[in-house]
């Protein structure tokens, strides 16, 4: 039975299992699926790694780490899970959970959604720095990779791509977060608005599971256009609302939101 190292606080699966390679020498792909999985055909998911049951196994019962716990800590299937049909995310989560093949990334929507996830394993230099004096070595966490936004909602800093690139070409290969993966750049601060809207992502990463169905979404946002002014009679003024967000963001952020994770990585 492999030794999984703990996840640190906000770290993705992902990096655990990239960790505990990096520990045991293990320089195969194949050797460490064998090792954590005994399967050698496992996908290395970023955002949605599932195989969870057997994951857990290799705790050894440890009640903070059931499969359950790491969903929701250590993968992204909190950030989507709100925003499916409760009966489309009790499936999706029941397959990430169990030890079968799973369509989670199709069924909670992330494979269709206009805003892709990143081309590249992302970090915040600040936050590298301070997992090292903390931790002894630096992981990929969750908050780095949320699909649209390229900033760090602990330090309002421009994330870096790395040279990891998450690609069919890379599927079976967890690659954890080392020195040759941190380039030199220099740190890039982003706007009040675009780091607030990092930390509401976060907060939602951080919430207990919301089985939420998609007419308490539409109710939301009609009581919300109601209070704002934008509901004439039965019918909700799109147009004023449509002014309303792009004046507050603007046209050149907005378009920024869908085609950052498009941008190549900085050399």
């Amino acid at each position: 039975m492999a030794c999984l190292p703990v996840p640190y606080p906000d770290e993705l699966l992902y990096s655990v299992i990239a960790r505990y390679g990096v520990h045991a020498g293990i320089t195969s792909p194949k050797q460490l699926l064998d090792e954590v999985f005994q399967d050698r055909h496992i996908i290395a998911s970023v955002a949605l790694q599932g195989h969870l049951a057997q994951i857990s196994a290799h705790y050894q019962g440890n009640a903070d780490l059931t499969p359950y716990r790491l969903l929701q800590g250590h993968t992204l299937y909190p950030l989507y899970s709100p925003f499916v049909l409760p009966n489309i995310a009790a499936q999706a989560k029941h397959e990430l959970l169990t030890d079968c093949k799973h369509s989670a990334e199709v069924q909670l929507g992330k494979a269709a959604s206009k805003v892709k996830s990143p081309h590249y394993l992302r970090y915040c230099p600040l936050c590298v720095t301070e997992q090292v004096a903390r931790f002894g070595e630096p992981f990929w966490t969750r908050r780095w990779q949320l699909p649209g936004l390229s900033v760090c909602a602990e330090h309002g800093v421009q994330l870096i791509n790395s040279p990891v690139l998450i690609s069919e070409a890379h599927r079976h290969q967890f690659i954890a977060l080392s020195p040759h993966a941190l380039l030199h750049s220099t740190t890039s601060f982003t706007s009040h608005k675009t780091t607030l809207l990092a930390e509401y992502a976060q907060q939602l990463l951080n919430l207990s599971e919301q089985n939420i169905h998609p007419l308490q979404w539409s109710y939301f946002y009609h009581h919300l256009a109601y209070q704002l002014g934008f509901v004439r009679g039965k019918q909700v003024e799109h147009d004023l609302i449509a002014q309303l967000v792009l004046g507050y963001w603007g046209r050149h952020t907005l378009a920024s939101f869908e085609n950052r994770c498009k941008q190549v990585r900085r050399h």
